[in-house]
């Protein structure tokens, strides 16, 4: 949740079974670093450390992690955020 909070994104939910977090971005530099985590591989591994706890692994055994960012929807916000400020 600190990585969350740094790029000031806001959580609006979990749902449980799968973890879904929805995440709502404040500006274009954080859709943008979002979008650069999700690339290097460095939001899933964020994820792991932390959701994958020692306690989860007793209880479930092997416990696999895929993070999910759409294109998309990534390039959605984006144009938002440069329509909103008027950049080209």
């Amino acid at each position: 949740m600190r990585y969350l909070e740094q790029l000031r994104a806001v959580v609006t939910g979990v749902v449980e079974g799968s973890v879904i977090i929805t995440v709502i971005c404040a500006s274009l530099e954080i859709i943008d670093v979002l979008w650069e985590d999700y690339n290097t591989g460095h939001m899933n591994e964020v994820a792991r450390k932390l959701l994958i706890t020692n306690d989860v692994i007793n209880e479930f055994g092997d416990v696999k992690i895929t993070v999910t960012m759409l294109e998309e929807e990534y390039k959605a916000c984006r144009a938002y955020f440069l329509q909103s400020s008027g950049k080209p």
